[in-house]
């Protein structure tokens, strides 16, 4: 009988996780912006919805995101533009950033991809 230990992050890593996923989505909607795409409301919301969908699929973030990534997809799909997810999202990047902890070496080249 195999078993897995599963330990809790400590909140500090917990919190930069989630800080990361926030940057990573939020640099992926700059860069579609700059491509000419998710201008008006519902196309940044329809962007962000389908980012969620294949950093969910594709398991880009550690574990303790996975909640936050599910509650994100089932608040945007529920409420559509009223979810504000582009504003949840800078305010999870902003709450991590003010809180003093620095941001050098913290993200790899290819941590978004």
């Amino acid at each position: 009988m195999n078993k897995t230990n599963l330990t809790a992050l400590p909140p500090e890593e917990s919190l930069a996780d989630l800080a990361h996923f926030a940057w990573c989505a939020l640099v992926g909607l700059r860069l579609a912006q700059q491509d000419g795409q998710a201008f008006s409301p519902l196309t940044i919301h329809t962007f962000l919805l389908r980012w969620l969908v294949g950093a969910q699929k594709q398991r880009r973030f550690p574990r303790s995101v996975a909640v936050d990534i599910d509650s994100l997809l089932r608040l945007g799909r529920q409420k559509g533009l009223a979810a504000g997810l582009s504003s949840r999202l800078e305010y999870i990047w902003h709450s991590w950033h003010g809180a003093g902890i620095s941001a050098v070496g913290f993200v790899p080249a290819d941590a978004c991809d």
